[in-house]
């Protein structure tokens, strides 16, 4: 992030921009968006320049707040006479209340501003956004490395502003957000539509990387006997097949994952794929339960017959939540592949 502020002042200085022009900007590396009964709360994170010794940037938070987006940067311009610069924004954060009852206007907000860049990292929290950002640190550092860690463990995700755009504006499928706080990082926003759907846990989020196809790294945990055993996860492939059966939606699951042991294994090697098998047959049942109450297609049932059975997606798409996903079923199959031979790690 330090080298994000200094390029970008490098940029605007060999663009011709002269040191009091860039005290016009505010170097916006984070932005959180809330409602209240007046409107919208933005509150940035800002690099607001050096510490005395010259090397650390200190970050700045102020807020801003109208009846619209807009209105919120003019309320922060004239609070502080600089017009915030998103450009380099790294990580936008979302209130529950803001998906609630603002996320389609938020939205058509944010696709039609060409400062903001797809890559940004999008998150979503429970109670105000605004708040995660108090402290003398940045707090989008701490976020950004926490959900970094979450997604090698598998209990959170890395979810782009392109991605969520694309299932807001894509038939047929679901997006979901990474949860947050001010003390930690951790399990999935459900969305239906624009709307706020539910959470998915952070330990059934394994199951919906899986099933989804995004799961690259990682471990497994399963009940070998009597003993928990650990396996890294070198690779996984998804393929769904969705279709109309008896006037219910039907998602054909087949996946494949290969595993490796740190150890090596002498025995159980068949009980070791059958203990993983069973765990994760059960929990990708488990989550899709999860992700068809609340009515959250996110695995994008409704994007396979769209892409793939035209014909039947359109007599079935004007009911298609509450008709068919809704009785919906996942027939899973999992294939587990054990790269390596020897002696079993056991879970600590």
């Amino acid at each position: 992030m330090r080298k994000t502020a200094a390029l970008l002042i490098l940029t605007l200085c060999l663009s011709g921009c002269s040191s009091e022009k860039l005290q016009l900007y505010s170097i916006v590396t984070a932005a959180a968006f809330d409602m209240d009964e007046n409107g919208y709360v933005m509150t940035i994170e800002e690099s607001s320049g050096q510490s005395e010794d010259g090397k650390e940037l200190v970050p700045s938070v102020s807020s801003g707040q109208g009846k619209t987006v807009t209105e919120c940067f003019q309320d922060m311009q004239a609070q502080t006479g600089k017009t915030p610069y998103l450009r380099h924004t790294v990580l936008l954060i979302f209130s529950e209340n803001i998906v609630k009852n603002s996320m389609q206007e938020l939205g058509n907000y944010i696709l039609n501003d060409n400062d903001i860049r797809l890559n940004t990292r999008v998150m979503a929290c429970k109670g105000k956004a605004g708040e995660i950002f108090e402290g003398e640190d940045f707090q989008s550092r701490r976020i950004l490395k926490t959900t970094t860690g979450g997604a090698e463990n598998m209990t959170s995700a890395d979810i782009m502003l392109k991605d969520l755009l694309y299932c807001f504006y894509e038939e047929g499928i679901d997006g979901v957000l990474p949860l947050t706080s001010s003390g930690s990082t951790g399990g999935l926003a459900l969305l239906n539509g624009f709307d706020w759907a539910g959470k998915l846990e952070p330990g059934l989020v394994p199951a919906f990387l899986i099933a989804s196809g995004r799961a690259e790294r990682g471990s497994i945990t399963a009940r070998v006997g009597e003993r928990w055993v650990s396996f890294d996860l070198t690779s996984c492939k998804s393929d769904m097949k969705a279709y109309i059966e008896n006037g219910r939606a039907i998602a054909d699951l087949s996946v494949k994952i290969s595993l490796k042991a740190e150890d090596r294994l002498t025995e159980g090697r068949e009980e070791c794929q059958a203990a993983v098998k069973n765990k994760l047959e059960k929990e990708i049942a488990e989550m899709f339960d999860i992700l068809r109450f609340s009515g959250s297609d996110a695995l994008g049932l409704g994007q396979y017959l769209y892409r793939y059975d035209t014909e039947t997606w359109q007599k079935v798409a004007q009911s298609w939540k509450d008709t068919y996903y809704s009785q919906s079923l996942c027939r899973v199959n999992v294939q587990v592949e054990l790269e390596s031979s020897g002696k079993m790690k056991e879970a600590g």
